[in-house]
């Protein structure tokens, strides 16, 4: 390839991403709705609140979603993370259990941020722990079933439908929010 073909591709690139962002700009901030997660009752959040959640339509599959975790309990993040890492070292639970990177920003309360395209219901009974072992997300019930995390915590599950359809532009609102929040769990912003 000669440095003009590079060149040309580098800036049409950028232009493409300067225009997402633009347009990024111009879109309202979501409101966003939020319940607390006591994960000593999970098994009982599964047939109550998600139950309600579901019958609200607020889980609804098609519009897209940002969404959230912060530790609302106080806990020992490093013994946390480094329970997390003991567990993904050992090549037979990463492969039955795909739990997202770890970043170790142990001054932030947000354990992880996340979008969802479409099925906003699938992707948070992944991020439960209630199915989809072969999927990354943070399986919390696995947490204290497997990996051996004590249950004595409490989480505030954040989550706001986005009024964009262009996945391009929910992944920038992901990123965004990833670099601003600095969770301790998941992939880093693009």
């Amino acid at each position: 390839m000669d440095a003009s073909t590079y060149k040309e591709s580098i800036d049409l690139y950028k232009n493409k991403l300067l225009n997402h962002l633009n347009s990024v700009s111009l879109i309202s901030p979501p409101n966003f709705n939020s319940f607390p997660i006591d994960c000593r009752q999970i098994d009982s959040f599964k047939e109550k609140k998600y139950k309600a959640l579901v019958e609200k339509g607020v889980l609804d599959g098609d519009t897209p979603y940002i969404y959230y975790f912060k530790l609302a309990s106080k806990c020992d993040k490093k013994a946390l993370i480094n329970e997390i890492q003991i567990f993904k070292s050992s090549e037979d639970n990463s492969k039955a259990l795909k739990l997202p990177l770890v970043h170790g920003h142990f001054d932030s309360d947000i354990l992880y941020v996340g979008k969802s395209q479409g099925d906003f219901l699938t992707r948070t009974k992944v991020h439960f722990g209630f199915t989809g072992d072969k999927t990354y997300g943070l399986h919390l019930k696995k947490w204290f079933d497997i990996i051996g995390i004590s249950p004595d915590l409490t989480l505030q599950f954040y989550y706001a439908p986005i009024e964009v359809k262009d996945e391009n532009l929910v992944e920038l609102i992901e990123s965004s929010l990833h670099l601003k929040l600095k969770p301790i769990l998941g992939r880093s912003g693009h």
